[in-house]
């Protein structure tokens, strides 16, 4: 199969598309953990966090779907509900302190 140009270019742009919903999210969750719990969420801290949820090091609280989940994990003596996506192994979003996990609206398709 001969794929023309066009094809190629529109490939292209649908992986550009994926890797900025990325960029976007991580800003977000950056921006996230400094507003709700003063934490500079790095790069390097932000992939201990990850490990911790790949390692079942958290607790799963809930599942969204097949790839977006939460959970609490502990942090600094913290315990802070997080929001887990699979397919991009990133973090979506931390959730305010003493939020109700049942309140979706909180975290639903926000960034998902």
């Amino acid at each position: 199969m001969v794929m023309t140009m066009m094809t190629k270019d529109i490939i292209n742009m649908s992986k550009n598309k994926k890797r900025q919903k990325s960029k976007d999210v991580l800003r977000h969750v950056k921006s996230s953990f400094y507003k709700r719990y003063n934490i500079d969420l790095t790069d390097e801290l932000h992939r201990e966090l990850v490990m911790k949820i790949q390692n079942n090091e958290g607790k799963l609280i809930d599942k969204q779907s097949n790839r977006v989940s939460a959970w609490e994990i502990e942090y600094n003596d913290k315990t802070m509900t997080v929001i887990y996506d699979k397919m991009r192994n990133m973090l979506v979003t931390v959730l305010p302190e003493g939020a109700d996990i049942n309140d979706r609206y909180l975290y639903d398709n926000k960034f998902c």
